[in-house]
């Protein structure tokens, strides 16, 4: 009779254990929660970069420019064991009110993507939404709506980051290569990793 006081996870509990925390350099938007950001990125800046996600045979994830780099070999399989899919994916770096730091947030869903799109396109009849590292967005997800209604985005009046905020935000932007997703590498960890430069003004968020 197997122990009882034994985990079924055995010698591996403790590294499954942190692999299931969340990392404190992405954000992760859950069921029937609702996010103040502040998105901090574009691909004119160049921090903001797009291309592809899929999942691999450990069940990292894979980023790559284009479609066609992704082949079949190099995808793993979902829980229920068919082939991950391939998604059209955005990354950026954006500024988390309620935990106060930047972290990357990863965009695949496209109902979301549409959204965001729909409100800073210059086909927009509302201007001051053109660039969203001006105002804040309340981001809200729910899978107790239709799909289409899942992803709720709702912008605030434009407004200036504090003072305390900018000196949080422009510390974490400094030394920052987003491209270095697409080399398996966490950006905002490298750059911390990096002894940056005092910062220097103005900021882009004045």
């Amino acid at each position: 009779m197997a122990n009882e006081s034994a985990s079924i996870w055995g010698d591996q509990l403790e590294e499954i254990q942190q692999s299931l925390e969340p990392s404190k350099h992405w954000l992760r938007i859950k069921d029937g929660d609702s996010r103040k950001l502040r998105l901090l990125g574009t691909l004119l800046d160049g921090n903001m970069v797009r291309g592809w996600l899929s999942f691999g045979l450990d069940s990292k994830p894979i980023y790559k420019h284009n479609r066609a780099e992704i082949v079949p070999e190099m995808i793993g399989t979902d829980p229920w064991g068919k082939s991950q899919k391939i998604w059209p994916f955005w990354c950026l770096p954006v500024f988390d009110h309620a935990a106060n730091n930047v972290k990357l947030w990863e965009i695949k869903q496209q109902t979301l993507q549409q959204r965001l799109f729909d409100l800073t396109s210059p086909a927009s009849p509302n201007p001051q939404w053109a660039d969203w590292r001006t105002y804040d967005l309340e981001v809200k997800f729910s899978k107790s709506l239709p799909p289409a209604q899942m992803w709720q985005v709702q912008p605030y009046q434009p407004e200036a980051l504090s003072a305390e905020v900018k000196q949080v935000v422009w510390g974490a932007l400094q030394g920052l290569k987003m491209s270095e997703l697409f080399e398996g590498l966490d950006p905002l960890e490298e750059a911390e990793a990096v002894e940056q430069p005092p910062l220097s003004t103005p900021s882009p968020f004045e």
